[in-house]
C-alpha cells in the first residue's frame, strides 16, 4: 500500500530492525487534525469560542467600564486578564500549538509493529507489537478519514478522542491512535492482515 513520504516517516525508518519491511506510512490529514481531530473537535472549538466571548465581557466590565460606584481590586483584575488570556488559547493559540504537534506527527506500519510518533513540544515515539496486538477498532469521521485505536476499545464509542492542542496527549487516552489518516478503511485492513501474520502459527497436533 501507497505511504505518504515525510522527514517523520524517514525518522521512524531509523527504529527499524533488521528483516523489518515497511507495509505503509503515512501522516494526519492536516485540515482535519488541526480543525477537529475528532468529533469532540467541534464541541471544543464551540466551547473555546463561547470562552472567548465570556473573557471579553469580563474584562470590558472591569478593565473598561467597571462600575462608577467602586473600582475592581487589583485581584479580580488579575484573574479576568488571566481568564480573557486563557480563552484566547482555547480560541485561537491550541491551533499553532496543533499544527507543530501536526509536524511531528507520523505513522509507520511494519510486518512487525505500528510506529506512532508525535508531540507538540518534542517527539514521543510509541510502537505496538503486532503478535502481541488483540483489539483493533476503527472509526470513520469523514468519507475516506478517520481514527485507528490499537489495543483497545475508543472511550465513549471515539465521540471523545483527542483534539490535538486541547490537552496533552496523556491525559486524552491511553490507547495508541493513528488519528485523521485518507484510506482508513484499507489502513485497517492492512494492520488487520499484518497482525494476522505476525501471530505465531499454531503447533500441529500430535
Amino acid at each position: 500500500m501507497p505511504g505518504a513520504a515525510s522527514s517523520e516517516g524517514n525518522s521512524l525508518r531509523r527504529e527499524l530492525a533488521d528483516g523489518e519491511k515497511v507495509l505503509w506510512e503515512g501522516k494526519p490529514v492536516r485540515w482535519f487534525f488541526l480543525l477537529i481531530g475528532s468529533p469532540a473537535g467541534l464541541f471544543v472549538a464551540a466551547f473555546g469560542m463561547l470562552w472567548l466571548v465570556l473573557g471579553l465581557l469580563l474584562f470590558y466590565t472591569i478593565w473598561i467600564a467597571p462600575p462608577e460606584d467602586e473600582a475592581p481590586q487589583i485581584a479580580i483584575q488579575v484573574l479576568s486578564l488571566l481568564f480573557l488570556l486563557a480563552a484566547c488559547y482555547f480560541a485561537f493559540g491550541r491551533y499553532l500549538l496543533a499544527a507543530q504537534e501536526w509536524g511531528h506527527t507520523s505513522y509507520m506500519l511494519t510486518n512487525r509493529r505500528v510506529l506512532l510518533a508525535t508531540g507538540a513540544v518534542g517527539k514521543e515515539t510509541t510502537s505496538v507489537d503486532l503478535a502481541s496486538l488483540r483489539e483493533l477498532h476503527g472509526m470513520v469521521l469523514a468519507p475516506g478519514l478517520g481514527d485507528i485505536y490499537l489495543g483497545g476499545r475508543p472511550p465513549f464509542k471515539g465521540l471523545v478522542g483527542r483534539v490535538p492542542g486541547w490537552l496533552p496527549s496523556g491525559l486524552q487516552s491511553h490507547i495508541p491512535v493513528i488519528q485523521s489518516v485518507r484510506n482508513v478503511e484499507a489502513v485497517y485492513q492492512a494492520i488487520l492482515e499484518a497482525a494476522r501474520n505476525a501471530r505465531p502459527a499454531p503447533e500441529a497436533g500430535g
